[in-house]
């Protein structure tokens, strides 16, 4: 989990199906709650594009809120 704006990002990686060695890029934006909770306000899944390496999906879903138009203005 990495901090950016006042938010964080999380980056994860879902495996395709038991038997393939390819990742679905996913990632969460989160938000420090009450009582030192943390509560998720975003979450995407891009099924469309897959990466071999578990690391890079994890990386890539964590990035791409960087650039992401609700959070760029806050």
């Amino acid at each position: 989990m990495q901090p950016y704006k006042g938010y964080f990002t999380k980056g994860t990686a879902l495996l395709v199906h038991p038997f393939s060695p390819d990742w679905y890029v996913s990632g969460s934006v989160l938000v420090p709650g009450r009582s030192s909770s943390i509560v998720e306000i975003g979450r995407f899944q891009l099924q469309q594009f897959t990466v071999s390496m578990k690391e890079l999906a994890e990386w890539f879903g964590m990035a791409n809120f960087t650039g992401c138009e609700s959070l760029r203005d806050t």
